[in-house]
């Protein structure tokens, strides 16, 4: 598991697992843990868990979640639309 900075795309934190099934998710503290206050996280779907999205809340962080077709969201604000991009604020589950 790797910690990759956006813009530099350099490595900024690794994590070596001993358990060869370990999945995303029980990296959620520790990549919690390396992420600045505002920081955001792009993630795929290894990483959908509820609970990892409301550790990253109370910690001021922000993720942008491949979204999945069947899970509830609510839109918060609009920030741009345009003909292809429509840019969101949302809320995920109920």
């Amino acid at each position: 598991m790797a910690v990759v900075d956006a813009f530099t795309r350099c490595p900024q934190h690794t994590w070596y697992p001993t358990d060869a099934k370990a999945t995303d998710q029980a990296f959620c503290q520790q990549v919690l843990a390396a992420m600045p206050i505002g920081g955001l996280l792009g993630l795929d779907w290894g990483w959908f868990s509820f609970p990892c999205f409301a550790a990253l809340t109370e910690a001021s962080q922000f993720c942008v979640p491949r979204r999945r077709a069947k899970t509830a969201d609510k839109v918060v604000a609009v920030l741009a639309t345009g003909a292809q991009v429509r840019d969101e604020i949302i809320e995920i589950g109920q």
